[in-house]
C-alpha cells in the first residue's frame, strides 16, 4: 500500500516536531507576547460595572419616586374621604378650634422658657389628635372618639389662654418697668 501525500505530510511534521528543540528563551519571548495582548485587551476595554451600578441606582431611584408620589397621593385622597365621612359637627369645632389656635401661635415669643414649654405641650397635644384621627378614621361613628379629639382642642385653648394670661402680665410688667424708668 502506497502511503498518501497527507500521511507522509503528518509523518514528516511529527518527526521535525519530536527532534527540535526550541530556541532558547522561546518561552518567555512567547509569555511576553501573551502579556502584551492581554494589557492591550485591559487597555481598551471600559469597565461595565460602573454603568451598571449607575443604570440600577437610576431605575431604583425612579421607583422610589413614583412609590412615594403615589403614596402621597393615596394618602391625600385617604384624609379628604376622611373629612367627608366625619360627623359634621366634629368637622366645624375641628375648624374653628383649628383657625384659633393658629391666629394665637403666630402671635408668640418663642424666646420666653415659658412660651417654649407652651409650644412643646402644644405638639403633644397635636401628636396625641393625630393619634385620635387614625382610630376615627377605621371606626368613623364613634362618640368618645369624636369626643376626646373635640377635648384634646379645648384643652390646647385652655393652653392657649393661659399664655395669653401670661404673654398680658408680662406686657403689663414691662409697661410699669418703662414707666418707672421714663418718670426717673
Amino acid at each position: 500500500m502506497q502511503d498518501s501525500f497527507e500521511d507522509k505530510l503528518k509523518n514528516a511534521w511529527q518527526e521535525k516536531l519530536s527532534t527540535t528543540e526550541p530556541i532558547p528563551g522561546h518561552e518567555e519571548r512567547f509569555e511576553m507576547r501573551l502579556m502584551n495582548v492581554l494589557d492591550k485587551k485591559r487597555i481598551h476595554r471600559i469597565p461595565r460595572w460602573p454603568w451598571l451600578t449607575l443604570a440600577a441606582a437610576l431605575i431604583i431611584g425612579v421607583i422610589l419616586t413614583i412609590v412615594v408620589s403615589e403614596m402621597k397621593k393615596t394618602n391625600h385622597m385617604a384624609e379628604e374621604t376622611e373629612k367627608q365621612n366625619r360627623p359634621p359637627e366634629l368637622a366645624a369645632a375641628e375648624d374653628f378650634f383649628k383657625s384659633r389656635i393658629t391666629m394665637d401661635m403666630s402671635k408668640l415669643n418663642t424666646s420666653d422658657p415659658y412660651v417654649q414649654r407652651f409650644v412643646s405641650d402644644m405638639k403633644v397635644l397635636e401628636e396625641e389628635y393625630a393619634k385620635l384621627e387614625q382610630v376615627l378614621a377605621s371606626n368613623f361613628n364613634n362618640e368618645k372618639v369624636a369626643g376626646a379629639m373635640v377635648n384634646n382642642y379645648k384643652f390646647r385653648l385652655k393652653l392657649m389662654e393661659r399664655l395669653q394670661k401670661y404673654i398680658e402680665i408680662q406686657n403689663q410688667i414691662n409697661n410699669e418697668k418703662n414707666d418707672s424708668q421714663h418718670a426717673s
